[in-house]
Protein backbone atom coordinates (compact mmCIF):
# COMPACT_ATOMS: atom_id res chain seq x y z
CA UNK A 1 0.00 0.00 0.00
CA UNK A 2 1.10 3.73 -0.51
CA UNK A 3 2.39 3.76 3.26
CA UNK A 4 5.08 1.33 2.19
CA UNK A 5 6.80 4.06 0.35
CA UNK A 6 9.16 6.71 1.67
CA UNK A 7 7.81 9.10 4.45
CA UNK A 8 8.91 11.42 1.77
CA UNK A 9 7.16 10.07 -1.28
CA UNK A 10 3.95 9.23 0.53
CA UNK A 11 3.76 12.77 1.67
CA UNK A 12 4.21 14.79 -1.57
CA UNK A 13 1.55 12.36 -3.44
CA UNK A 14 -0.53 12.98 -0.15
CA UNK A 15 -0.33 16.84 -0.63
CA UNK A 16 -0.56 17.77 -4.22
CA UNK A 17 -1.09 14.23 -6.07
CA UNK A 18 1.82 13.79 -7.82
CA UNK A 19 5.87 13.07 -7.08
CA UNK A 20 8.56 12.92 -9.17
CA UNK A 21 11.49 10.49 -8.80
CA UNK A 22 14.98 10.33 -10.40
CA UNK A 23 16.32 6.44 -10.69
CA UNK A 24 19.92 5.89 -10.23
CA UNK A 25 20.20 2.69 -8.91
CA UNK A 26 21.57 -0.59 -10.33
CA UNK A 27 18.54 -2.31 -11.18
CA UNK A 28 16.75 -1.31 -14.82
CA UNK A 29 13.94 1.68 -15.18
CA UNK A 30 11.08 -0.85 -15.67
CA UNK A 31 11.68 -3.14 -12.43
CA UNK A 32 12.10 0.32 -10.05
CA UNK A 33 8.66 1.52 -11.60
CA UNK A 34 6.97 -2.37 -10.87
CA UNK A 35 8.26 -2.12 -7.36
CA UNK A 36 6.77 1.63 -6.97
CA UNK A 37 3.60 -0.02 -8.80
CA UNK A 38 3.29 -2.65 -6.30
CA UNK A 39 3.55 -0.76 -3.22
CA UNK A 40 1.26 1.43 -4.29
CA UNK A 41 -1.51 -1.43 -5.38
CA UNK A 42 -2.43 -3.82 -7.91
CA UNK A 43 -0.65 -3.21 -11.03
CA UNK A 44 -2.56 -3.93 -14.26
CA UNK A 45 -2.88 -4.13 -17.85
CA UNK A 46 -3.53 -1.66 -20.44
CA UNK A 47 -4.03 -2.10 -23.80
CA UNK A 48 -2.20 -5.15 -23.86
CA UNK A 49 -3.35 -7.23 -20.67
CA UNK A 50 -0.45 -9.70 -20.70
CA UNK A 51 1.77 -7.41 -19.65
CA UNK A 52 1.72 -4.21 -17.06
CA UNK A 53 4.49 -2.03 -18.01
CA UNK A 54 3.51 -0.29 -21.84
CA UNK A 55 5.65 2.00 -23.91
CA UNK A 56 4.50 4.97 -25.15
CA UNK A 57 5.62 6.94 -28.52
CA UNK A 58 4.28 8.94 -30.34
CA UNK A 59 2.24 7.38 -33.38
CA UNK A 60 1.37 8.30 -36.77
CA UNK A 61 -2.41 8.32 -36.96
CA UNK A 62 -2.61 6.15 -40.01
CA UNK A 63 -0.67 3.82 -37.36
CA UNK A 64 -2.91 4.86 -34.34
CA UNK A 65 -6.14 2.70 -32.58
CA UNK A 66 -9.38 4.03 -33.56
CA UNK A 67 -10.47 6.28 -30.96
CA UNK A 68 -7.09 6.68 -29.20
CA UNK A 69 -5.94 10.11 -28.33
CA UNK A 70 -2.80 9.13 -30.97
CA UNK A 71 -5.97 8.48 -32.82
CA UNK A 72 -7.37 11.78 -32.42
CA UNK A 73 -4.05 13.77 -32.21
CA UNK A 74 -1.63 11.45 -33.97
CA UNK A 75 1.93 13.19 -33.10
CA UNK A 76 0.25 16.19 -31.50
CA UNK A 77 0.04 17.16 -28.28
CA UNK A 78 -2.82 15.37 -25.67
CA UNK A 79 -5.11 17.28 -23.73
CA UNK A 80 -5.47 17.07 -20.09
CA UNK A 81 -6.92 13.68 -19.25
CA UNK A 82 -7.55 10.94 -16.50
CA UNK A 83 -6.34 7.85 -17.79
CA UNK A 84 -8.67 5.11 -18.39
CA UNK A 85 -11.74 7.59 -18.14
CA UNK A 86 -13.26 4.92 -20.27
CA UNK A 87 -13.21 2.37 -17.31
CA UNK A 88 -16.19 2.03 -15.12
CA UNK A 89 -13.90 3.18 -12.45
CA UNK A 90 -10.55 4.58 -13.60
CA UNK A 91 -7.21 3.13 -12.56
CA UNK A 92 -6.16 4.78 -9.19
CA UNK A 93 -2.31 6.01 -9.92
CA UNK A 94 -0.09 5.67 -13.40
CA UNK A 95 3.76 5.03 -13.13
CA UNK A 96 5.13 6.82 -15.66
CA UNK A 97 9.46 6.08 -16.40
CA UNK A 98 11.06 8.06 -19.51
CA UNK A 99 13.69 5.86 -21.84
CA UNK A 100 14.01 8.45 -24.27
CA UNK A 101 12.84 11.94 -23.51
CA UNK A 102 12.75 12.38 -27.68
CA UNK A 103 14.41 15.41 -30.02
CA UNK A 104 11.83 17.80 -28.91
CA UNK A 105 11.88 17.05 -25.24
CA UNK A 106 8.07 18.50 -24.89
CA UNK A 107 6.82 18.16 -21.26
CA UNK A 108 3.73 16.24 -19.77
CA UNK A 109 1.84 18.42 -18.52
CA UNK A 110 0.29 17.80 -14.87
CA UNK A 111 -2.73 19.48 -13.14
CA UNK A 112 -4.64 19.11 -9.66
CA UNK A 113 -8.18 19.13 -10.16
CA UNK A 114 -8.39 20.53 -6.33
CA UNK A 115 -6.21 23.59 -7.82
CA UNK A 116 -8.57 24.06 -10.73
CA UNK A 117 -10.79 27.64 -10.51
CA UNK A 118 -14.52 26.86 -10.40
CA UNK A 119 -17.55 28.71 -9.72
CA UNK A 120 -20.22 27.52 -7.70
CA UNK A 121 -22.97 26.86 -10.51
CA UNK A 122 -20.11 25.14 -12.71
CA UNK A 123 -19.48 22.82 -9.75
CA UNK A 124 -23.14 22.30 -9.87
CA UNK A 125 -22.96 21.07 -13.41
CA UNK A 126 -19.83 18.50 -13.19
CA UNK A 127 -22.18 17.19 -10.53
CA UNK A 128 -25.30 16.89 -12.94
CA UNK A 129 -24.26 17.11 -16.67
CA UNK A 130 -24.31 13.75 -18.69
CA UNK A 131 -21.94 12.72 -21.04
CA UNK A 132 -21.67 9.17 -22.94
CA UNK A 133 -17.99 7.25 -22.35
CA UNK A 134 -17.10 5.61 -25.57
CA UNK A 135 -15.43 2.35 -25.39
CA UNK A 136 -17.11 0.45 -28.44
CA UNK A 137 -20.23 -1.91 -27.07
CA UNK A 138 -18.96 -1.04 -23.36
CA UNK A 139 -19.35 2.05 -23.69
CA UNK A 140 -21.55 4.12 -20.68
CA UNK A 141 -23.15 7.22 -19.45
CA UNK A 142 -21.38 9.09 -16.66
CA UNK A 143 -20.63 12.65 -15.29
CA UNK A 144 -17.76 14.17 -14.20
CA UNK A 145 -18.09 13.94 -10.87
CA UNK A 146 -20.35 12.20 -8.52
CA UNK A 147 -21.27 12.03 -4.71
CA UNK A 148 -20.99 8.48 -4.93
CA UNK A 149 -17.41 8.48 -6.07
CA UNK A 150 -14.14 9.90 -5.24
CA UNK A 151 -12.42 9.98 -8.40
CA UNK A 152 -12.90 12.77 -11.25
CA UNK A 153 -13.73 11.65 -14.91
CA UNK A 154 -12.60 13.55 -17.50
CA UNK A 155 -10.92 12.91 -21.10
CA UNK A 156 -12.59 14.87 -24.24
CA UNK A 157 -11.06 12.17 -26.33
CA UNK A 158 -13.61 9.51 -25.18
CA UNK A 159 -16.67 11.14 -23.17
CA UNK A 160 -19.29 13.09 -25.79
CA UNK A 161 -21.64 15.82 -24.00
CA UNK A 162 -25.26 14.32 -24.24
CA UNK A 163 -26.71 18.33 -23.89
CA UNK A 164 -25.32 21.66 -25.64
CA UNK A 165 -22.79 23.31 -23.40
CA UNK A 166 -21.43 19.77 -22.02
CA UNK A 167 -18.28 20.93 -23.92
CA UNK A 168 -18.06 23.84 -21.94
CA UNK A 169 -17.47 21.67 -18.48
CA UNK A 170 -14.92 19.99 -20.45
CA UNK A 171 -12.85 23.02 -21.12
CA UNK A 172 -13.14 23.75 -17.59
CA UNK A 173 -10.12 21.53 -17.10
CA UNK A 174 -8.54 22.34 -20.09
CA UNK A 175 -4.71 23.74 -19.92
CA UNK A 176 -5.45 26.83 -21.41
CA UNK A 177 -8.00 28.07 -19.14
CA UNK A 178 -5.44 26.66 -16.13
CA UNK A 179 -2.18 27.47 -17.54
CA UNK A 180 -1.10 29.00 -14.43
CA UNK A 181 -1.79 26.05 -12.18
CA UNK A 182 -0.37 23.66 -14.92
CA UNK A 183 2.98 22.02 -13.98
CA UNK A 184 5.34 21.46 -16.86
CA UNK A 185 7.99 18.21 -16.46
CA UNK A 186 10.26 18.09 -18.80
CA UNK A 187 11.55 14.68 -18.78
CA UNK A 188 15.22 13.32 -18.26
CA UNK A 189 16.54 9.94 -19.35
CA UNK A 190 15.32 7.13 -16.04
CA UNK A 191 12.87 9.90 -14.17
CA UNK A 192 9.83 7.95 -12.53
CA UNK A 193 6.60 10.25 -12.72
CA UNK A 194 3.94 9.30 -9.82
CA UNK A 195 0.41 10.27 -10.59
CA UNK A 196 -2.93 10.25 -8.23
CA UNK A 197 -5.02 9.56 -11.25
CA UNK A 198 -8.30 9.65 -9.40
CA UNK A 199 -6.90 13.47 -8.58
CA UNK A 200 -3.98 14.63 -11.26
CA UNK A 201 -5.39 15.02 -14.79
CA UNK A 202 -2.29 15.05 -17.40
CA UNK A 203 -1.18 15.71 -21.36
CA UNK A 204 1.34 16.30 -23.76
CA UNK A 205 2.64 19.41 -25.12
CA UNK A 206 3.32 19.91 -28.51
CA UNK A 207 6.63 18.94 -30.43
CA UNK A 208 8.31 21.75 -31.69
CA UNK A 209 10.16 19.25 -33.78
CA UNK A 210 9.61 15.79 -34.93
CA UNK A 211 10.25 13.16 -31.55
CA UNK A 212 9.00 9.72 -32.86
CA UNK A 213 12.21 8.23 -30.72
CA UNK A 214 10.08 9.69 -27.58
CA UNK A 215 9.43 6.68 -25.33
CA UNK A 216 7.81 6.80 -21.84
CA UNK A 217 7.31 3.36 -19.84
CA UNK A 218 3.60 3.24 -17.96
CA UNK A 219 2.56 1.18 -15.69
CA UNK A 220 -1.57 1.24 -14.43
CA UNK A 221 -2.46 0.85 -10.92
CA UNK A 222 -5.93 -0.28 -9.75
Amino acid sequence: MIDLLSTEVASQIEARGWVIESHTGSAGLDTRMKKIATLLGNPVGGRNRDTVVESLKPVERCNARARSLSGLHATGAFPLHTDTAHWITPCRYIVLGCVNPGDARRATLVLDSKAVPIEADETDRLFTEPFRVINGRASFFSTILSRKREFLRMDPGCMRPIRPGGHELLELFSSRRSSEEVHRHVWTENDILILDNWRIIHGREPAVTPDLNRELLRILVQ
